[in-house]
C-alpha cells in the first residue's frame, strides 16, 4: 500500500495539471490568439465579397501599370503613395491582381489591428479591459468592412493605434528602442494618409500631461516629430501638385446637417458602420431598419450614461445582496421563509495595479475622441458654437432667458434623420425662469444624499417608475397600447428641457455620493473630473480662436475622421464594464457585439454595388464565344459614385483587365445600350448567334418587350434580379436583372 503522503501526491498531480491547463486557457494572451484568429476568419473569408465599388476601382487603375505611371496618378490627389507602392509590389510578386489580392494587405492589418488594439489598451487600462477591447475590435463591423476594402484606412488606423500605444509606452519607459518603435509607426502613419498628422498633434499634449515629465523628453519628442514628417513634407513639395480639390462632394454629403447631427451619424458609423447620411440622392430605407437603427442608438447613449456613473462596486454576489435587502423588510413571514441570516464572507477584491491614474487615462481618451471631432466640427460649419459661446447661453438660460426650441419632425417622413434630429434637439422653448428650477433640484438632491434615504429612493425609482408609467399609459390610451408610440411619448418628456434641469443635479448629487467613502475621496475624483474635463475645454476653445473660419469646404466624413476609432473603442468598453451587476454588463457587451457581427455578415452577403463582376464574366465570356451575345444597360442615374458603377467605367474596366490579364490578349468590346430596339438590329446582323445576355438597369420593373422583337424563335430561358442598395444605410437605389434567351432551332419538315 502506498504511503498516504504518496496518495496525496498522486492526487493532487492531475489536480495541478487540470489547474495549469485552465489557467493557460483563461490567460489573456491565449484568449487574444483566440480572438486574432476569430478576427482574422472573418476578414479573410470570401475576400472578394462584396463586389468592389468606385474608390477600389480607382486604385487598381494607380497600380495597373509601371512605377512612374503610380506616380504620375497621384501627382494631383492628396494621397501619399505607401499604400499604393505596397499593393503595387505585391501585384509584381504574383504577377497579376484579382480583387482578393487588392484587399490582401488592408485584410491582413484588420486582423493586426486586434492584437495592436491589445496592446494599446495596456498602456492606460487593466488586462481585463484589454481583452475586452480586443474582442470588440475582432467583431466590429466598422474594421472588418475596411479590412475589406482595398483603400488605405484600415493600415492607417493599424499604424495610427501603434504610434499612439508605443508613444504612451515610451513616455512611461523611456527607452530608446521604444521611441525607435514610435517613430516607425509614425513613418507608416503618415506615409499612408496625411490624416496620420492628427494624432501626432495630441501626443505634445499627452506628454505634459504625463506624470513624470522631463525636459530631455521634450527634445526627444520634437526630434521624432521631425523625423515622421520630414518624409510627407518632402513629397508634398516637390512630387505632388494637390491644392485641396476632388472632395466637393463632402460639401454636397453634409448640406443642410448641423454639427449635432453629423455627430450622431459619425457615432453611429464607428460603432456599428451604419450611416444616413447619403452620398447618393435620398434613398428609400426600410422602416424596420430605421426604428431598429434608432432604438439601437438611444439605447447604447443610455447604457453609456449609465456607465459613466459611479456605481458602488461589490464582490458579493448580487443574489446574497437582494437576500440582504428583503431581510431588512418588516415583514415576519419573509423572515421565516429566508431563514436566520448567515454572515456573507465574500471573496476580497482583488484589483489589477493600473498603467495610469484613471483621471489620466480620462483625459488621454477625451483629447484623442473631442479634438479632432472639434476640429472637423470648425473646419465644416459655417455656424460654429465655442466653450465662450456655450457659458454665455447658460448664463442667459441662468437668468430666464429662452434656451432651446423645439424641432417638431414631420410625422409622416419616419427617415433617420428626422428621429435622430427629434430626440436631439427635444426641448421646449424654455420662459420660465430656471433659477426657481435649480433651487427645487437642490433641495431634492440634498434629501436623497442622506444616507438613509438613498437606497430606498432608488429602488422606489427603480421599481416604481416603470409601473406608473405603464399604467397611466393603458388608461390614457385604448386597449390596444403601442409599446413604440409610449416610449416614444415618454422619452420626449424625460428629454424635455423642464426635465433635465431637474434630474440633472439629482444625478450630480447622486453621482458625488457614491464616488467615494468619504468626503476627501470624493472631492479628490471631483477635482481630477474637472482638471481633465477643464483641459478639454480649454483646448477646445483655443482651437477655435486660432481656426480661421471653416475651411473652403466640408470635410467632416465618417472614415475621415477614423483615427479617432481606438479611443472610442477604449471609451466605449470602459463604460460598459462599470455598468452594475454583471448581468447587466454581460448583456449589454453581448449586444454591442452581435449588433456588430450582423451588419457585418450583411457587409459580405447583401449586395450593394451593381454586380459587375458577374457582368465582366459574361461580357468576357461573349468575346470568347461566337454563339453568344452580351449586352449591358446603364444604371437609371448617370452619375458617379457608390452604387452607380459601370461596365465601361473604372470598375468594369478593371475586372476586365482581371479576367485578361495578358498584355497580348485581345480587348473585349462592351456592347451598352440604351434603347432595346438597337438589340434586335445588332442579333440580326451578327451570323450563328444562339444565346443572348442582357443586363438592364431599372427603379421598377419594365414589361417584357424584347422577346417580340426579337422573333419566335426567341426564348426566355432564366431572369435575375441583383438589388443595389446605399452601403452605408441599406437604402434601396435600383435593380440590376439579368435576363438569358435562348433560340431555338428551326422546326424542318411537316
Amino acid at each position: 500500500m502506498l504511503p498516504e503522503r504518496a496518495k496525496a501526491r498522486a492526487v493532487s498531480k492531475p489536480a495541478s495539471l487540470v489547474a495549469r491547463a485552465v489557467g493557460v486557457a483563461i490567460h489573456p494572451l491565449t484568449l487574444l490568439a483566440l480572438m486574432t484568429l476569430l478576427g482574422g476568419m472573418f476578414r479573410f473569408y470570401q475576400l472578394s465579397r462584396p463586389a468592389a465599388w468606385v474608390d477600389e476601382g480607382m486604385t487598381y487603375e494607380r497600380i495597373k501599370g509601371t512605377l512612374d505611371h503610380l506616380f504620375e496618378t497621384l501627382t494631383n490627389q492628396g494621397f501619399p503613395p505607401l499604400h499604393y507602392l505596397l499593393i503595387w509590389k505585391i501585384k509584381q510578386w504574383h504577377g497579376g491582381m484579382s480583387v482578393g489580392l487588392l484587399r490582401l494587405y488592408p485584410a491582413i492589418c484588420g486582423t493586426l489591428m486586434i492584437p495592436a488594439m491589445y496592446f494599446l489598451t495596456r498602456q492606460l487600462l487593466s488586462k481585463r479591459h484589454a481583452v475586452v477591447v480586443a474582442l470588440f475590435t475582432a467583431c466590429s463591423s466598422w474594421l472588418i468592412s475596411y479590412s475589406r476594402d482595398a483603400k488605405m484606412y484600415m493600415p492607417l488606423w493599424l499604424f495610427v493605434t501603434l504610434n499612439a500605444g508605443c508613444f504612451l509606452w515610451w513616455m512611461r519607459r523611456r527607452g530608446f528602442t521604444i521611441w525607435l518603435c514610435w517613430v516607425a509607426a509614425g513613418c507608416a502613419m503618415v506615409g499612408l494618409h496625411a490624416l496620420g498628422f492628427v494624432p501626432l498633434l495630441l501626443q505634445p499634449i499627452w506628454l505634459l500631461a504625463s506624470r513624470k515629465v522631463h525636459w530631455v523628453q521634450g527634445v526627444w519628442l520634437v526630434a521624432g516629430l521631425a523625423v515622421i514628417a520630414a518624409g510627407p513634407i518632402g513629397y508634398y513639395k516637390s512630387n505632388n501638385d494637390w491644392h485641396g480639390g476632388g472632395i466637393d462632394w463632402v460639401e454636397r454629403r453634409n448640406s443642410g446637417y448641423s454639427g449635432a447631427e453629423m455627430t450622431a451619424d459619425t457615432a453611429a458609423s464607428l460603432l456599428y458602420k451604419y450611416s444616413w447620411i447619403q452620398e447618393n440622392p435620398e434613398p428609400k430605407i426600410p422602416a424596420i431598419i430605421t426604428r431598429t437603427c434608432v432604438w439601437t442608438l438611444g439605447i447604447s447613449g443610455l447604457l453609456l450614461v449609465l456607465g459613466a456613473f459611479p456605481w458602488k462596486r461589490s464582490n458579493v454576489p448580487i443574489w446574497m445582496r437582494v437576500r440582504d435587502s428583503l431581510r431588512r423588510l418588516p415583514v415576519r413571514r419573509v423572515k421565516q421563509w429566508l431563514g436566520a441570516r448567515q454572515p456573507m464572507n465574500a471573496p476580497p477584491v482583488l484589483t489589477e495595479e493600473l498603467p495610469e491614474i484613471w483621471w489620466r487615462s480620462a483625459l488621454f481618451i477625451s483629447l484623442w475622441i473631442v479634438l479632432p471631432l472639434y476640429g472637423f466640427y470648425v473646419a465644416s460649419i459655417l455656424k460654429t458654437t465655442t466653450p465662450s459661446d456655450w457659458w454665455a447661453s447658460t448664463v442667459a438660460t441662468l437668468r430666464g432667458a429662452p434656451a432651446m426650441v423645439r424641432v417638431d419632425p414631420d410625422p409622416t417622413n419616419v427617415t433617420l434623420r428626422h428621429q435622430v434630429a427629434f430626440w436631439l434637439s427635444s426641448a421646449y422653448h424654455f420662459n420660465t425662469p430656471a433659477i426657481a428650477f435649480g433651487l427645487v433640484s437642490a433641495v431634492l438632491a440634498g434629501a436623497l444624499l442622506l444616507h438613509v434615504w438613498v437606497r430606498r429612493a432608488l429602488v422606489v425609482l427603480v421599481l416604481g417608475l416603470p409601473a406608473v408609467l405603464a399604467v397611466y399609459e393603458m388608461h390614457s390610451t385604448s386597449a390596444s397600447v403601442d409599446l413604440l408610440g409610449a416610449l416614444d411619448h415618454w422619452l420626449e418628456r424625460l428629454t424635455s428641457f423642464r426635465m433635465i434641469w431637474i434630474i440633472a443635479p439629482v444625478a450630480v448629487a447622486l453621482a458625488f455620493h457614491y464616488s467615494g467613502q468619504n468626503l476627501a475621496t470624493r472631492a479628490r475624483k471631483l477635482g481630477g473630473l474637472f482638471l481633465a474635463g477643464g483641459i478639454v475645454i480649454g483646448l477646445m476653445g483655443a482651437l477655435a480662436a486660432l481656426a480661421n473660419g471653416p475651411y473652403e469646404q466640408s470635410v467632416w466624413m465618417p472614415r475621415y475622421t477614423g483615427v479617432i476609432w481606438p479611443a472610442a473603442a477604449i471609451g466605449v468598453v470602459t463604460l460598459l464594464l462599470r455598468l452594475p451587476t454583471r448581468p447587466l454588463r454581460v448583456l449589454a457587451i453581448n449586444a454591442l457585439l452581435g449588433m456588430n457581427l450582423l451588419q457585418a455578415w450583411a457587409r459580405v452577403y447583401v449586395p450593394t454595388e451593381p454586380p459587375l463582376d458577374r457582368i465582366a464574366a459574361d461580357v468576357d465570356n461573349a468575346g470568347r464565344r461566337s454563339d453568344l451575345l452580351t449586352f449591358v444597360g446603364p444604371p437609371p442615374v448617370g452619375q458617379a459614385g457608390p452604387g452607380f458603377g459601370r461596365i465601361e467605367g473604372v470598375i468594369g474596366a478593371m475586372y476586365l483587365n482581371m479576367l485578361r490579364p495578358r498584355a497580348d490578349s485581345p480587348w473585349v468590346e462592351v456592347q451598352t445600350f440604351r434603347s432595346e430596339q438597337r438589340i434586335p438590329r445588332i442579333v440580326g446582323e451578327s451570323n450563328g448567334i444562339k444565346r443572348l445576355v442582357v443586363w438592364e438597369a431599372s427603379f421598377q420593373p419594365k414589361p417584357e418587350t424584347l422577346l417580340e422583337r426579337l422573333g419566335p424563335e426567341w426564348s426566355q430561358e432564366k431572369m435575375e434580379v441583383y438589388p443595389v442598395r446605399v452601403h452605408w444605410s441599406w437604402g434601396k437605389l435600383y435593380d440590376y436583372r439579368r435576363h438569358e434567351y435562348v433560340r431555338r432551332a428551326a422546326r424542318t419538315g411537316p
